[in-house]
C-alpha cells in the first residue's frame, strides 16, 4: 500500500505510518479513479464500434449504389440482354420499387399543382395527399406483378421454363429508361411544363405495362413454344393480360371516381354561400 501524500510504502493498516494519512481513503479514491477510467474506455470502444459499423454501413451503401448504377447504365443500353442474364432479381426488385415511387411521387405532385392552379388548394390541404400517394404507389406495383405473374404462367406453359424470379430479373431489365423518363417528366413538372411532363408520364407507363411485357412474351415465346405455336401463346398472353387490366383499370377508375365525386361535393359543401 502507498500513502498518496507522502509516497510511504507499507503493507498493511488505515492510516500511513509516517505521515497519518488515511490510507483506505486512498484505496477507495483508486478505485473509484480506476472504475472511471474503465467506464471512459468502455464508452470509448462503444463509440469507436458504432462509428465503424456506421462507416461500415456506408460503405455497404456507396458500394451497393456503384453496383445498381451499373446494372442501370447496362440495361438501360442493353434491356434485352437480360433473357440471357436472368441472375439481377435483387436490382429488379429495386427498380421496380424506384418506378413505383416515382410514379406515385409524379402523380401526387401533379394533382396537388393542379388542384392548387384551380383555387381548390384551400380546401384540399385539409386531404391526406400521403394516403392518395400510398394508393398510387400499391397500385402503381400491382400492376407490374401482374404483368410479371401473367409473362411467367404463360411461358410456364408454352416456353422456356423459367423461374419466377428469373422473369421478374427479365422484365425488370426494361424499368430504366421508363425510370429516366419519369425523372425527365419530374423536371418538366418542376418547370411547369405540363404538356411535357404528361407525354413523358404517358410514355413511361406505356413502356412500362404495354409495349414491354408483349415485347417480352414474344422473344421468350420465339423458337421456344412446346405444345402450341408461338403465336397463340403470345395471343393467350395479349388475351389474358388485357382481360386482367381492364378488370384492374375498372377498379380503380371506379374508385378514383368515386373519390373525385365525393370530393367534389364535400367542396360545393364547403363553399360559402
Amino acid at each position: 500500500m502507498i500513502c498518496k501524500h507522502c509516497g510511504n510504502e507499507q503493507e498493511s493498516g488505515n492510516f500511513c505510518g509516517k505521515c497519518g494519512s488515511p490510507i483506505q481513503a486512498n484505496a477507495e479514491h483508486e478505485q473509484q479513479a480506476s472504475a472511471t477510467t474503465t467506464n471512459q474506455v468502455e464508452q470509448s470502444l462503444h463509440e469507436e464500434s458504432n462509428k465503424n459499423n456506421q462507416n461500415e454501413t456506408l460503405d455497404k451503401v456507396k458500394q451497393h449504389s456503384k453496383q445498381y448504377w451499373g446494372y442501370f447504365v447496362y440495361y438501360l443500353k442493353r434491356p434485352t440482354s437480360a433473357i440471357q442474364h436472368t441472375n439481377e432479381t435483387k436490382n429488379g426488385l429495386i427498380s421496380i420499387g424506384i418506378y413505383a415511387l416515382l410514379m406515385a411521387i409524379l402523380l401526387t405532385s401533379f394533382l396537388n399543382t393542379l388542384i392548387g392552379e384551380i383555387g381548390f388548394s384551400g380546401y384540399y390541404s385539409t386531404k391526406p395527399s400521403m394516403t392518395i400517394a400510398i394508393g398510387y404507389l400499391i397500385s402503381c406495383i400491382i400492376s407490374i406483378f401482374i404483368a410479371i405473374t401473367t409473362l411467367y404462367i404463360v411461358n410456364r406453359l408454352f416456353g422456356k421454363p423459367y423461374t419466377y424470379k428469373q422473369i421478374i430479373s427479365i422484365y425488370s431489365s426494361f424499368l430504366p429508361l421508363p425510370i429516366t423518363l419519369s425523372i425527365i417528366a419530374f423536371i418538366f413538372l418542376l418547370i411547369h411544363s405540363y404538356v411535357f411532363f404528361s407525354i413523358s408520364i404517358l410514355i413511361a407507363y406505356i413502356l412500362v405495362l404495354g409495349i414491354a411485357p408483349v415485347y417480352i412474351i414474344a422473344v421468350l415465346l420465339h423458337n421456344n413454344s412446346k405444345k402450341l405455336d408461338s403465336y397463340y401463346g403470345y395471343l393467350l398472353f395479349y388475351i389474358a393480360y388485357l382481360i386482367i387490366n381492364t378488370i384492374l383499370f375498372t377498379i380503380l377508375t371506379d374508385s378514383i371516381l368515386g373519390d373525385l365525386i365525393d370530393t367534389f361535393k364535400e367542396f360545393i359543401n364547403y363553399m360559402p354561400l
